[in-house]
């Protein structure tokens, strides 16, 4: 076998290991369905980040997915990956993982009997304690 082809084939291995790596650090899936999205409304999302956790009962179930703001609320798209019957009356708070942890959106799932939230529903945002406040109180 020639030294080209050698070097052609240990290119390729290279580029596609390289590819899986960048898919997994950035957390991008291929092959797995969106899941469904969901609005949150917040009147300050103050070190939350995209690609941050979105839990309930502190369970990962998805990630957030863009946060922007329109006019004086912030507005986080959120997709949920797993199934969860998330049902009318749910709403979302921004959590701590400890003391000094990561930012979360914990979503608190509606009363029991209510219907299912539909795809792209706009959620409340309740405001949550932050260590700011318990530090100035």
């Amino acid at each position: 076998m020639e030294n080209t082809v050698k070097v052609g084939i240990f290119m390729t291995l290279a580029l596609a290991v390289l590819g899986y790596l960048i898919l997994r650090a950035e957390q991008i899936s291929l092959f797995r369905p969106a899941g469904k999205r969901l609005v949150a409304e917040f009147a300050s999302v103050a070190g939350l980040d995209d690609q941050s956790a979105v839990r309930v009962a502190g369970v990962r179930v998805g990630r957030v997915d863009g946060i922007e703001l329109r006019g004086r609320e912030a507005r986080v798209n959120i997709i949920v990956e797993r199934e969860v019957p998330l049902l009318a009356g749910t709403y979302a708070e921004i959590k701590n993982l400890g003391l000094l942890g990561d930012k979360y959106v914990e979503l608190v799932p509606g009363p029991a009997g209510g219907a299912l939230l539909p795809e792209g529903a706009v959620i409340s945002g309740q405001p949550s304690v932050g260590i700011d406040q318990v530090l100035s109180s």
